[in-house]
């Protein structure tokens, strides 16, 4: 009995602490600003902080990373470019 309410209760601390999305970071906020100075960081949606940090960790040009990054601030439709 003691197993299944120790496996229950790590499984319920699991499932709640990965409910809570992390806060970006300074650094991944100035990264951010870089690429999108525009961006609302506080209020980008957890896809959106994902795609940005993909785009800005890619090997693509300045250039197309700042245009990326600008789409995807932008976005209403979920619509990205990959």
């Amino acid at each position: 009995m003691k197993r299944i309410l120790t496996a229950a209760t790590i499984a319920l601390t699991t499932l709640a602490s990965s409910a809570f999305a992390m806060a970006p970071t300074d650094a991944e906020m100035a990264l951010i600003n870089r690429y999108a100075p525009l961006a609302d960081v506080h209020m980008l949606s957890d896809v959106q902080f994902s795609k940005l940090m993909d785009i800005i960790n890619s090997n693509d040009s300045e250039g197309s990373k700042r245009l990326r990054a600008g789409l995807v601030t932008q976005d209403t439709n979920g619509l990205y470019w990959n």
